[in-house]
């Protein structure tokens, strides 16, 4: 704005990265506890059918990422061939983000599951 115009790569760059903290920021918040939840009913369920909420809950959710990283690798994989307009990087590379976000969330899941607690309610913990 300086010189009376604005770098067009600027906007491309900022949308990218937007992209992709949002997927990674999926798997963080899954670790942490921090993800939007409403959780009144299940907190008043007796313990056994609390667990199988639970599980439940991350059947779902394994679905959700599952359906989002098998369309997303498709989908970059059919813009692999498309430059973006200002950086001419292939767009393959914004479009990517679908799946490692949908793998960081599988990820963590997995392994919260295997250590057999849920995630962390206090995002300070890790």
């Amino acid at each position: 704005y300086v010189l009376g115009r604005a770098p067009g790569w600027s906007e491309e760059v900022a949308r990218m990265a937007i992209v992709w903290l949002t997927m990674i920021g999926a798997g963080a918040c899954l670790r942490s506890g921090t993800h939007i939840s409403v959780s009144f009913l299940v907190n008043a369920l007796p313990p056994r059918l609390r667990q199988l909420a639970l599980w439940l809950r991350d059947a779902a959710i394994l679905a959700a990422v599952g359906v989002l990283g098998w369309s997303g690798a498709r989908y970059a994989a059919l813009n692999a061939t498309q430059d973006s307009p200002a950086l001419e990087i292939p767009m393959s590379i914004a479009y990517s983000s679908l799946s490692v976000g949908a793998a960081l969330v599988a990820l963590q899941l997995a392994l919260s599951r295997i250590a057999r607690e849920p995630p962390a309610l206090d995002p300070v913990q890790w």
